[in-house]
């Protein structure tokens, strides 16, 4: 084989190495409680001095149409609860998509979060106190969303929606009277915050652009190759 077309399969090899190499910087994060709980430290605290979730430990984690959605909470304040949903990549591994996290005043949170196939509500609930039986979930105009019955035991459960919402959270005892502001707790001092990765697309287009260089170079020495052997 000629010296030219060696060097065309080396940069060939070296494009995919380097794509590769890129792929999994983005989704490096393996489906292990104490990767997922760095990985959710290091997305909200960006920076030294930034606040977010410094001690994060999973409450639950779901798998969910391939991907995880992971409930939360803080080692150090019990009041903090927070939801991340983690996307999957054809390695095998994931990267956060978005994080939002923040006081729960009554111990059982919603997040809203979309996929490519539809819109979701994810409830938690975590310590909340033994006089819930049941929740509610409200959205435009008192619309009933959905409602689940609880026992005291951690849970985490994702319902469909039609459409984006953000919805109101009631809770009821076991006569089925309203019991939200009887046990909402007005926390102060909780970091609380949505946090996104912008930009998503952008791995796509770095990928191209390394494929375009990548092809341009390997085919300029495999076609010299043949100009030369002409």
């Amino acid at each position: 084989m000629s010296k030219n077309r060696m060097v065309a399969i080396i940069i060939v090899l070296l494009t995919i190495l380097s794509i590769y190499q890129l792929y999994n910087s983005e989704y490096n994060i393996r489906n292990n409680d104490s990767e997922i709980e760095r990985a959710i430290m290091e997305f909200t605290t960006p920076f030294e001095n930034s606040r977010g979730v410094e001690n994060p430990v999973i409450i639950i984690k779901k798998e969910f149409e391939g991907n995880l959605l992971v409930f939360y909470s803080d080692k150090n304040i019990d009041e903090l609860l927070g939801f991340t949903y983690l996307k999957k990549g054809i390695n095998g591994k994931y990267q956060i998509r978005r994080t939002i996290y923040g006081p729960g005043n009554i111990a059982i949170e919603v997040y809203y979060f979309e996929t490519s196939k539809n819109n979701y509500i994810a409830v938690g609930g975590s310590g909340y106190n033994i006089k819930i039986s049941l929740y509610k979930l409200f959205g435009w105009k008192d619309e009933l969303l959905a409602e689940g019955e609880v026992n005291g035991k951690d849970f985490l459960r994702i319902y469909e929606v039609s459409s984006e919402t953000y919805p109101v959270i009631k809770v009821f005892d076991d006569t089925r009277t309203d019991i939200t502001r009887e046990l909402w707790n007005k926390y102060e001092n909780i970091p609380g915050a949505g946090v996104g990765k912008a930009e998503l697309f952008m791995l796509n287009v770095y990928i191209v652009i390394i494929l375009i260089i990548g092809f341009i170079i390997s085919k300029y020495f495999w076609k010299k190759d043949m100009s030369e052997t002409w």
